[in-house]
């Protein structure tokens, strides 16, 4: 898989961490397909749930 080009807005979001009108969501390739997973529209539920997909921790705000 190439590099992407670099994010030009949400610039402070977590890779793979996307912002969708209100919604975050998980955004993964695969096989040449973009799946889009909506966590939330709460930025600090969002950030837990993309820590549970990626096997981070993250303790919350």
């Amino acid at each position: 898989m190439g590099m992407g080009r670099r994010r030009q807005s949400g610039l402070p979001l977590p890779q793979h961490l996307h912002k969708k009108g209100r919604v975050y969501y998980y955004v993964t390739a695969q096989d040449g397909k973009r799946t889009w997973i909506r966590l939330s529209d709460q930025y600090a539920e969002a950030l837990a749930q993309w820590a549970k997909l990626e096997g981070r921790d993250y303790a919350g705000m």
